[in-house]
């Protein structure tokens, strides 16, 4: 067990240590004004979840659309420009019809490609669209790719894309077919422009992005609690039961492994329980009329707690405030004692026996729900349906079941 507890402490420092809080960069305002600083780690294509500070360790504070003409973070360029853009179509998402639905929009265009003919993509939520800009021409033009449902329901697809670059971009000697196979994504997008480039003698840029370690990255968090537990003793020697209130308190660490425009996440918590609380029952064996027994059960002591578990949050104007989750998890009692005293009453006589074991390890599950009150604090309501501090005995159980209050902390 020892070995356990070890693995789970170096294994919270560990992951820790990969944490990837902020990228260097900076925005244009509406007025033309540079700024350069930091962009808190988040999906960069959404500006909406954009928090910036002129400094690594200052206060990121939230930048609005309507004050940035233009971004540029880790080497990526977003620029806002109103052009035709297809209402639905693009990578990853269905249509309902086949053709083009386009409107005039201001979105943001991140360059993928410099050069006679440029190359833009628009990501929203995940769903790309591609346009392109030729020199001396205004117009960025999308570059059309349509998923979409027949009346028979079936799903059929619109590859205008590859007729638009075979009409326009073909080098001298080329057939049209060189684009048949074409894939509507970057890399594919960009390969086939930087090619029409360089066969018509113009030199192609692309940027140079700066390797991030992931669109994930972990988070440490300090909690501390309440539980209003419910505990039942129970034996089957006698068809016994009893049930009391305590009040138990928790307090540890927990690990996050998420990402802030995603709202799947896993996390893991290690911590410590104390209980102090006793249940006690009187009962006559057999309906005797002749003696009763009164059975006082305790329990006393720390117990290490740890669990794992997913975890999803829901979106409050524009950021994850709510979250739901479920975990998996251990209680390995440290000292913890299981006492039963036993008094015996009749019209003649009375006597008391008893026992005392250590509690033992047992498994559970827990549901939880929770509120991000401000970036670094939270609160959440966790149900915990029973643990079993007596997991191996045959003949009784003490089990601890309840609703726990906790207040979370982030430390880095």
């Amino acid at each position: 067990m020892k070995k356990c507890l070890f693995a789970a402490v170096l294994f919270f420092t560990a992951v820790c240590a990969f944490a990837q809080e902020s990228v260097k960069g900076y925005y244009v305002s509406a007025t033309g004004q540079k700024k350069e600083g930091y962009f808190k780690y988040t999906d960069f294509t959404d500006v909406s979840l954009l928090r910036f500070s002129e400094s690594e360790k200052g206060d990121y504070q939230k930048i609005s659309s309507e004050n940035v003409k233009e971004y540029g973070v880790g080497g990526r360029i977003f620029t806002k420009l109103l052009v035709d853009i297809d209402a639905d179509g693009g990578s990853n998402k269905l249509a309902l019809s086949k053709e083009a639905d386009y409107v005039k929009k201001e979105v943001y265009l991140e360059l993928l490609l410099k050069s006679n003919v440029s190359l833009y993509v628009n990501t929203v939520s995940d769903n790309e669209k591609f346009f392109y800009k030729q020199e001396g021409d205004v117009r960025y033009i999308q570059l059309v790719y349509r998923r979409y449902k027949l009346e028979t329901g079936q799903e059929a697809l619109n590859t205008e894309f590859r007729r638009q670059l075979a009409q326009n971009f073909l080098c001298k000697g080329e057939s049209p077919q060189v684009y048949a196979k074409t894939a509507y994504s970057r890399q594919a997008l960009t390969d086939a422009l930087k090619h029409y480039n360089d066969c018509t003698g113009h030199t192609s840029e692309i940027p140079k992005v700066a390797k991030e370690k992931s669109d994930s990255h972990f988070a440490l968090l300090g909690y501390a609690g309440v539980m209003f537990a419910s505990n039942k003793a129970s034996t089957t020697d006698y068809n016994f039961s009893a049930t009391d209130g305590a009040l138990a308190y928790r307090a540890g660490v927990e690990v996050s492994f998420y990402n802030e425009y995603k709202g799947l996440s896993f996390f893991g918590r290690a911590g410590f329980d104390y209980m102090d609380t006793e249940v006690t029952g009187t009962y006559a064996p057999g309906g005797s009329s002749v003696y009763t027994f009164k059975d006082v059960y305790k329990v006393s002591g720390i117990s290490a707690d740890i669990a794992v578990g997913p975890r999803y949050s829901f979106s409050v104007n524009d950021e994850k405030r709510i979250y739901i989750d479920g975990t998996i998890g251990i209680l390995v009692p440290l000292g913890t004692k299981v006492t039963m005293n036993r008094e015996m009453t009749s019209s003649s006589v009375s006597s008391s026996t008893g026992w005392s074991v250590d509690a033992e390890s047992g498994a559970y599950f827990s549901v939880g729900a929770g509120y991000y009150i401000t970036e670094k604090i939270s609160a959440e309501v966790r149900y915990i349906p029973k643990r079993n501090y007596l997991e191996n005995y045959i003949n009784t159980s003490f089990n601890n079941s309840g609703v726990t209050l906790n207040v979370l902390y982030r430390l880095m």
